[in-house]
């Protein structure tokens, strides 16, 4: 199901409120500190030391944990064969493959001297990116963890301090999201390219050259080609939602709300 992106107010006005035609196929009864979707619509789910996977029908296939390794911070499940999973107390990812079992050692920040990182993400070729503010820096390891790119001073860039929160490659660009100035967009090597203003608090997904995300305003889509603002309304109470995905090759949406999660089919 694909959401049409035309004729939508430009970026810097308020978009007109859009009912988003969606069914309930499913609620599961499960809080979650965090959630996250791959592109053949499973959704994993995190519980503090807990990773969980559901298929599309929202029946559980998989669950991962290492107390050892305590709280997950994230997961990047953009390669389904190749989890990644960052434990920012502990300075370690590990990788999971499509049953959620472990997939070599973990990998040990510290070793690579980016203990302090706070955010990472998968990349091309098995890659990894990682983010540090000690030195706001951008980094890009090869499978080999070989550096490959990297960007020091990400904060000059802006001409503020940053604190990103959130780090997404796809389609061999790289997203930092930075509240407050928006995303900032470097390649695959790390040349900085631009800044989006877009005002997001936490994560996104791009798709299709669309950036997807939601705040408590509603469900947003920003056309990368036509600069077009698009609000979409969910069905249910706004002020109960947590997070949002969306898995258009599937026709799936995620809601996340406080206490359970959502499972919905988008209609036409």
């Amino acid at each position: 199901m694909v959401i049409g992106l035309s004729h939508f107010p430009v970026i810097g006005q308020e978009p007109t409120s859009i009912p988003l035609n969606c069914s309930l196929i499913k609620t599961l009864d499960v809080k979650a500190d965090h959630i996250s979707t791959d592109y053949l619509g499973h959704i994993y789910i995190i519980l503090d030391d807990q990773l969980s996977k559901y298929d599309t029908k929202g029946d559980l296939i998989a669950t991962y944990s290492n107390k050892y390794l305590g709280k997950i911070s994230m997961i990047d499940a953009s390669n389904p064969l190749r989890v990644l999973v960052f434990y920012q107390d502990f300075g370690q990812l590990v990788f999971l493959d499509d049953m959620l079992s472990l997939i070599g050692d973990p990998i040990v920040l510290e070793e690579l001297g980016m203990d302090q990182s706070t955010l990472a993400c998968i990349s091309v070729n098995d890659g990894i990116w990682l983010y540090g503010p000690q030195d706001f820096k951008l980094i890009r390891m090869d499978r080999n963890l070989k550096v490959t790119g990297e960007v020091y001073q990400v904060n000059q860039l802006v001409g503020t301090i940053v604190e990103p929160v959130f780090l997404l490659e796809k389609d061999n660009l790289v997203y930092l999201n930075n509240p407050g100035t928006g995303i900032l967009v470097f390649d695959i090597f790390g040349a900085y390219i631009k800044t989006i203003p877009l005002e997001i608090s936490n994560e996104f997904q791009v798709i299709r050259n669309t950036i997807f995300y939601y705040n408590n305003q509603g469900f947003h889509t920003y056309d990368l080609s036509l600069f077009n603002l698009a609000r979409y309304d969910i069905p249910g109470a706004l002020n109960h939602i947590t997070s949002v995905r969306i898995e258009m090759g599937k026709g799936l949406l995620v809601v996340q709300k406080e206490t359970r999660i959502e499972l919905m089919i988008i209609g036409d």
